[in-house]
């Protein structure tokens, strides 16, 4: 607030600061701007990308494995570099791809920022001033305490001030109010009040009407839009639905590896080494190998990129992401609490109907309303559209106007104007003089209920026809003229605005966006609730609300903030399912709401515009601000900023991130069946032949190389059918539901029976003997077997793993499908097989993986190598026939 030192007299109001003053002054008080949260370096921001528990997890498993790759080395050492190799290539493959992730999610939340920014540059804006006596333009960021400014219609007021004086000063003040209507402002005494706000004006309030004269009382962080914005930097941060439930899988993951590692570690010492501790370290690094198989080690990694990918496609439909982690949250979403001004409708009042008294010819009553107006327009050369300037019910009027031929500035051309009595609360009416053709008239324009009382040709009709206007929630005003003989005195306002002869009527509303109400009815398809929160009146707010199908059953309440307020916590809670729009509401109401819902484990949407807004902003599971319209702190307090301040834009990024949410549980039930059947095939390896069938290299190879593009693929593919006929997930669903787990259950259980079948069938025909007991021997002893029966069995496991993509991708058989749906997921197929050749048919890889195909006493049947594919295949050809049974049965 203005330092109580500060002697507003001291400033000579018109020359304005001088020189010394304003060093001073700028020295004392600071420059007119919102002090923004320190930006974090991109050290910090690189460094926050760690900070995810899963992330957490492969970080601790790396430094593990790491750790005992060192106490190998210099211990026991290695009998050859393969060995150094593979025990040091696990913990920093890990290691790759958790700094692949950071980079990955760094750059983007980056370029989010950037795109922000870029937002907020195009909204720099300029300050009238006066200073040493001279009129001068300045950036508003530099005005300080004790500026002389100078406003106008169309002008956004620069910093809080005092009216030193005013003509006809009308603001909107619906940033701070939620209120659209005019307030009338003037300092009708001169003293400068700073405690008198009917003298003052607000930062970020928009001049409607008239001009003035202000003297700078409040800048930056002192002023109502700097204390809110304050008040935002304050509130902490908080999770996504999908990052809860990421964390609480994370825990059960953690936990799943330990006891996996101590039980893994205990059946190789006791079943493997018949209870010889001597082996404790290789139990140990088998134990720890099988605990980070069992996490999904691009899990993270591949959702960074679905986000990432998903947040520019948003970008590209006017929904600018913040943060990428919030693109999942809108496929949550359950409830959209939106206001309605702007959002909803086109925040662009419209005549939609008018009455006309049969005694005047409609042009003339077109010419006579146009006239009864302090609006104005001119043409921008530039983009060749109409540039209007005023309050918007008289832009409606001049609108109106214009589409009936009807030009004001042509008119005034013909038409003199001798002068004026501006509107006022109390009167409720505005009147225009005009004179033409040598005769004087005066035009009043007005609410009706007043203008009614004044006239002389009252007819019943009149009333009538505006109750009709009324019953549908339009904003009336009506015309009436008096013809004068000379000019009156302008002060005899009693004499001037009686025995009026009425003219007519004109009704107007702020007309619903193209696309809402279908958005809304989409919406609720969805099972999304639209809620309406506005400052408007409860009949209008309600006509809105029926005719975009907000109220759509008997059910459907509409209460107004007075309302609310009587209401208990208790009371809201059991009535809020059914409320649909709240009317006249307050700021502060609008937390409450939102809160009210998010107790009834809703995901909440909240859209705004205004300073007003932003703390609901910030309450909102996912904040959504008006990228045009938007005030800065708005923006920074939302998570979304709607480009084009459209409801339907909402509808289409909760479309979008359901599609996100639906890739990632399908890329889940692909990585988690991958790593499960990786540790079934190892226990159960391990339990039946008494040796490890899979390295280490293997498991890594097959859990970060070969299955990344199939689940790259997976992840970024969107469903057939149409997810906005689903309901949004609930809060407390588990990230693996029953389904996903009997699913990933199921296909992990055929990989490790077909996959340890092929280890032991292969090996039983290399060495034409099919008992298990000499096979479990041969596999101890005999390493040439084991590598080659591995090799088989690691080609298995990878080509039915990779096959997977296609069995979890649809309910839909593949053959059933156009081949361009199919195209990258072959090609993926493709890739996964190459890399498995790679690994496994390459000499020298080969032997690093401790695999060898190319052992000379089993080259007369080398045809086994045609039984991996024959076998890896089989789970996809069974899952197709009965996806295409399925398919002709429902037919």
């Amino acid at each position: 607030m203005l330092n109580n030192n500060f002697d507003i007299y001291k400033i000579d109001l018109d020359k304005g600061l001088n020189a010394k003053q304003l060093k001073e002054n700028k020295k004392q008080y600071g420059v007119n701007k919102l002090v923004e949260k320190n930006k974090q370096s991109l050290i910090l921001k690189f460094l926050k990308q760690f900070v995810e528990p899963l992330i957490i997890l492969l970080i601790i498993s790396s430094i593990l494995a790491l750790s005992i790759a060192f106490f190998e080395f210099f211990k026991n050492k290695f009998t050859n570099k393969i060995d150094i190799i593979i025990a040091f290539c696990e913990p920093f493959i890990i290691l790759f791809i958790v700094v692949l992730n950071a980079i990955f999610g760094f750059v983007q939340e980056n370029k989010a920022e950037k795109s922000f920014d870029a937002l907020k540059k195009l909204n720099n804006e300029y300050a009238r001033v006066i200073r040493d006596g001279d009129e001068i333009l300045i950036l508003t960021e530099e005005l300080t305490i004790g500026d002389v400014i100078l406003i106008e219609a169309g002008d956004k007021v620069p910093a809080g001030g005092v009216i030193v004086n005013s003509s006809n000063l009308e603001l909107n003040e619906s940033i701070l109010t939620g209120e659209s209507e005019a307030v009338f402002k003037q300092n009708d005494d001169g003293i400068l009040d700073v405690k008198d706000e009917s003298k003052k004006v607000f930062f970020g309030t928009l001049v409607t009407k008239g001009r003035a004269k202000v003297i700078i009382t409040e800048i930056g962080m002192n002023t109502k839009v700097g204390q809110i914005a304050n008040l935002i930097d304050n509130e902490k941060n908080k999770l996504t639905p999908l990052q809860k439930k990421i964390f609480a899988f994370s825990k059960k993951v953690a936990f799943f590896s330990i006891i996996l590692c101590i039980l893994t570690f205990f059946i190789y010492i006791f079943v493997v080494q018949n209870g010889n501790w001597n082996f404790w370290s290789k139990g140990i690094i088998i134990g720890v190998t099988l605990a980070i198989g069992s996490i999904p080690e691009g899990l993270v990694p591949i959702i960074t990129m679905i986000l990432s990918i998903s947040s520019n496609k948003l970008a590209k439909k006017n929904a600018l992401i913040k943060k990428i982690s919030a693109s999942e949250t809108l496929g949550s979403v359950s409830i959209i609490c939106s206001d309605k001004t702007g959002t909803l409708t086109q925040n662009k009042m419209t005549i939609v109907d008018q009455f006309i008294n049969n005694k005047i010819k409609t042009k003339l009553f077109l010419e006579y309303s146009v006239l009864a107006t302090s609006a104005s327009y001119t043409k921008n050369v530039e983009t060749n559209k109409i540039d209007f300037l005023g309050d918007p019910t008289e832009i409606a009027i001049l609108e109106h106007g214009l589409k009936n031929n009807i030009y004001k500035n042509k008119l005034l051309k013909e038409i003199e104007i001798l002068g004026e009595i501006p509107f006022d609360s109390e009167r409720k009416t505005m009147t225009v003089f005009i004179k033409k053709d040598g005769k004087i008239l005066s035009i009043s324009k007005g609410a009706p209920d007043i203008i009614s009382k004044k006239i002389n040709n009252f007819d019943p009709v009149f009333k009538e026809k505006n109750d009709e206007f009324a019953s549908k929630a339009l904003r009336v005003l009506a015309f009436a003229i008096k013809e004068w003989e000379k000019m009156p005195d302008i002060n005899d306002i009693e004499i001037i605005e009686n025995n009026l002869t009425f003219i007519g009527l004109v009704a107007m509303m702020d007309p619903p966006r193209e696309n809402v109400k279908e958005s809304i009815i989409k919406a609720r398809n969805a099972n999304i609730k639209t809620v309406m929160i506005t400052g408007d009146y409860k009949t209008t707010a309600y006509a809105i609300a029926k005719k975009l199908t907000i109220i759509n059953s008997k059910n459907d309440l509409v209460i107004t903030g007075d309302e609310l307020n009587s209401m208990s916590d208790k009371e809201l809670d059991d009535k809020i399912e059914n409320i649909a729009v709240f009317a006249r509401v307050r700021p502060e109401d609008k937390i409450r709401i939102v809160k009210a819902w998010q107790k009834k484990s809703h995901v909440v949407a909240m859209t705004g515009d205004g300073v007003n807004d932003a703390p609901a902003l910030k309450a909102a599971d996912i904040g959504c601000a008006m990228g045009i319209t938007g005030t800065d702190v708005s923006k920074n307090a939302a998570d979304l900023i709607l480009t084009d301040d459209n409801f339907t834009t909402i509808v289409t990024g909760i479309k979008e991130g359901r599609g996100i949410l639906y890739s990632i549980k399908k890329l889940l039930i692909f990585l988690l069946t991958t790593n499960l059947s990786a540790l079934l095939i190892t226990i159960f390896g391990i339990l039946i032949f008494k040796t490890n069938p899979l390295s280490a290299l293997q498991i890594l190879w097959i859990n970060v190389v070969s299955e990344t593009f199939p689940g790259i693929v997976l992840g970024l593919n969107r469903p057939s059918h149409d997810l906005m006929k689903n309901k949004p997930t609930p809060l407390n669903q588990s990230i693996i539901t029953k389904e996903m787990f009997l699913k990933i259950i199921s296909l992990s259980l055929i990989a490790c029976i077909l996959s340890l079948l092929i280890y032991y069938l292969t090996t039983a025909i290399a060495i034409d003997n099919f008992n298990v007991n000499e096979i479990k021997k041969l596999l101890k002893n005999n390493n040439d077997i084991k590598q080659f029966s591995s090799l088989n069995l690691f080609v298995t496991t990878g080509i039915i793993l990779s096959l997977n993509s296609f069995i979890i991708k649809d309910h839909n058989s593949f053959l059933s499908q156009k081949c361009q749906h199919q195209k990258w997921g072959f090609i993926s197929f493709l890739v996964s097989l190459a890399f498995l050749a790679f690994a496994s048919y390459v000499p020298i890889v080969s032997k690093i993986f401790d695999m060898n195909l190319y052992i000379e006493k089993f080259w007369s049947k080398q045809w086994i190598i045609v039984l991996p594919f024959l076998f890896g295949i089989i789970p996809f050809v069974i899952v197709e026939i009965f996806k295409n049974l399925k398919q002709i049965l429902t037919k």
